[in-house]
């Protein structure tokens, strides 16, 4: 029985270990439209990860986005370059996000960091204008706004 609870332990461990790659791994100051190369280790962890939701599918001329919550409540971040799409291996994958409620229905901010970068998907609900509601991608640099664009939602939210 003592043999099975090492072993059992030593697979959490590895387990883990694998599922933190990508948030210990450090980030390159390249712009986020070029795309970071994974192990083939990550890209199966990434493949294997069961989604409990979906929470937004969106796109944008550069970009697709996803954010899912997984089998173990964690929130995860998928972005693709354009013209690639959601059937080749993503660009960018995020864990680890967390979720800031606007008001009382006004929409969530997904916020996910990795290094000196922030990427934050706007779900606006409500707003005082068409144009302010929606699907919007910011990224910030070292609290510097890189990018803000309105997506298309492609869940239908």
């Amino acid at each position: 029985m003592k043999k099975i609870t090492a072993l059992g332990m030593v697979l959490c461990l590895a387990i883990l270990s694998c599922k933190n790659v990508e948030k210990e791994r450090p980030t390159s100051q390249k712009p986020p439209e070029v795309s970071e190369k994974r192990s083939a280790t990550e890209q199966t962890t990434v493949a294997d990860a069961p989604v409990k939701m979906n929470l937004i599918h969106a796109t944008s001329e550069k970009y697709i986005v996803t954010v899912d919550r997984l089998a173990n409540d964690t929130i995860r971040y998928t972005a693709w370059n354009r013209p690639k799409t959601v059937e080749d291996n993503p660009d960018l994958v995020l864990y680890n996000g967390t979720i800031d409620k606007q008001g009382t229905g006004g929409g969530y901010h997904f916020i996910f960091k990795n290094g000196d970068w922030r990427y934050t998907v706007e779900n606006n609900l409500m707003g005082e204008t068409m144009e302010s509601m929606g699907v919007f991608l910011k990224l910030e640099q070292n609290g510097q706004e890189k990018l803000y664009t309105k997506m298309t939602d492609v869940k239908g939210n």
